[in-house]
């Protein structure tokens, strides 16, 4: 679990402060400031998924990315593998994040879009959760297949 923890830490060091940028910059260049929060607030329940649905697919897919060579995103024969995890944790995000993204779509079909800033705490709580939720269950999963794991890390 402290792994994995570690892991979902590191990559929100640099997703939160990317998706923040990329939500204010395209609210701006857009002139869609009223959508922000709702966007904002989506993205973090899909960061959270995605930390989630990633913990679960790197127990149950892993593969190694080499660190030189012509592959650059998996080892020779791992392609289908790789690209196997990255879809189904993909669509299993998108059903994570479900309640969101109807809570705002709900929102935009009502007319109620002044109230899309409670988006942002619902979003960011339930990323959170989902996310802790994902590291718990894959925790004894990568603990238990910690050997398979490492073996299929260091092809290539």
């Amino acid at each position: 679990y402290g792994d994995l923890r570690a892991r979902a830490v590191a990559l929100l060091l640099i997703t939160l402060p990317y998706t923040l940028l990329i939500c204010g910059v395209t609210a701006a260049v857009l002139g869609e400031w009223r959508s922000l929060p709702g966007a904002l607030g989506l993205s973090f329940a899909m960061l959270g998924a995605m930390m989630a649905t990633g913990a679960l697919a790197s127990a149950v897919f892993p593969y190694s990315i080499p660190q030189e060579g012509a592959f650059k995103n998996a080892a020779p024969g791992q392609g289908g593998l790789a690209w196997i995890s990255i879809l189904l944790g993909m669509l299993a995000a998108l059903v994570l994040a479900a309640p969101v993204i109807v809570l705002v779509a709900w929102l935009h079909l009502t007319g109620r879009q002044d109230a899309l800033w409670l988006v942002i705490p619902a979003g960011l709580a339930y990323g959170t959760l989902i996310g802790w939720a994902g590291l718990r269950i894959a925790a004894p999963r990568t603990a238990n297949r910690l050997p398979e794991i490492l073996t299929a890390v260091s092809k290539g």
